[in-house]
């Protein structure tokens, strides 16, 4: 919020007071700092919003502990879109249309180019003022990050598919918080900052590509439950794509798919297809050597709980109410 409301003063004061050469100009204009065609920049252009669609799903994962997840989550997740891209669009804009001195200078300059064009209108101070905002911002989003770590850590230890489900998927009765698995998120991020910046600077670069690779598998999970009529049919008010599903999950799947060739094609992105590459080994040999099993006896996964029901029919019918 804090770079959007800059924003909203740059748009303010070029509408009202600034009086330079880009202005609402620069969003038409063609001119390019480099050589190479022109088809080239609007291939990167179309790779900005990628930053914006990831994400979004945390809405998804804390939408899950409401009262009626399966109404409530998809209406979280097109809300949290439609917020990130609108907030994303006005502050590329307002900050596009206040740039003062060409794209030249402000490519040429050391200085993050978001602080140097707030501070060529508003001074050093207010720039210090924005580094602070914006330094603010980016703690609560890696919170939040944390509070979704968090939430599935402890989701998927209650339904038994993590190492130390027992410690993990246990909620304290004092704070009604599941604390170890609190603690061990914050572990992790703790250690990951406390890392060379070399190893840190690796473990960041598979984060988006990570994202994508989930919301293929995702995409992939539901074609081949659609394929196989196992997709529950859906209730009157609930979200559901209807005849829509099949072209929108394609394209949707093909569209994750390219963004994480794009990610990890190039040389730079070869370190995050190592990281992401052994991550994914090690879930696979996880499922394969120990998951796997406890699925099909649902001892583990979603329907360990539902079994557990069956099983203690009183203790169920207490809990419930």
């Amino acid at each position: 919020m804090g770079s959007v409301g800059a924003a909203a003063l740059l748009v303010f004061g070029s509408i009202f007071f600034f009086h330079h050469d880009a202005g609402f100009k620069i969003l038409l204009s063609a001119q390019r700092t480099a050589g190479g065609a022109l088809w080239y920049g609007f291939v990167l252009a179309a790779l900005l919003p990628l930053y914006c669609f990831i994400g979004w799903e945390g809405a998804a994962d804390l939408a899950e502990e409401t009262n009626d997840p399966r109404f409530v989550t998809p209406f979280a997740m097109i809300r949290a879109n439609y917020v990130s891209v609108g907030a994303s669009l006005f502050m590329i804009i307002g900050f596009l249309i206040a740039i003062q001195h060409g794209l030249a200078d402000l490519l040429g300059q050391p200085k993050n180019p978001l602080i140097y064009i707030f501070q060529s209108h508003f001074g050093a101070v207010a720039a210090g003022i924005l580094q602070v905002v914006v330094f603010l911002a980016i703690f609560s989003c890696v919170l939040a990050n944390m509070v979704v770590a968090t939430r599935l850590t402890f989701a998927l230890s209650r339904d038994k598919m993590l190492p130390g489900s027992a410690v993990l998927g246990r909620v304290s009765v004092a704070t009604r918080t599941p604390i170890a698995s609190i603690l061990l998120v914050a572990a992790v991020a703790i250690g990951i900052n406390l890392l060379s910046a070399g190893i840190a600077a690796n473990v960041v670069s598979i984060c988006s590509v990570a994202y994508y690779f989930i919301y293929v598998l995702t995409v992939g999970g539901a074609i081949y439950a659609y394929m196989k009529r196992k997709i529950p049919s859906h209730r009157a008010g609930d979200f559901s794509l209807g005849r829509w599903f099949v072209p929108v999950a394609v394209v949707a799947f093909v569209y994750s798919a390219g963004v994480i060739v794009i990610a990890l094609a190039p040389h730079e992105g070869h370190t995050a297809a190592i990281y992401l590459l052994g991550a994914e080994v090690a879930g696979v040999l996880w499922y394969l050597l120990y998951l796997r099993p406890r699925i099909a006896n649902r001892s583990a996964g979603v329907y360990r709980q539902e079994l557990a029901d069956v099983e203690k029919p009183e203790e169920a019918s207490s809990a419930i109410l």
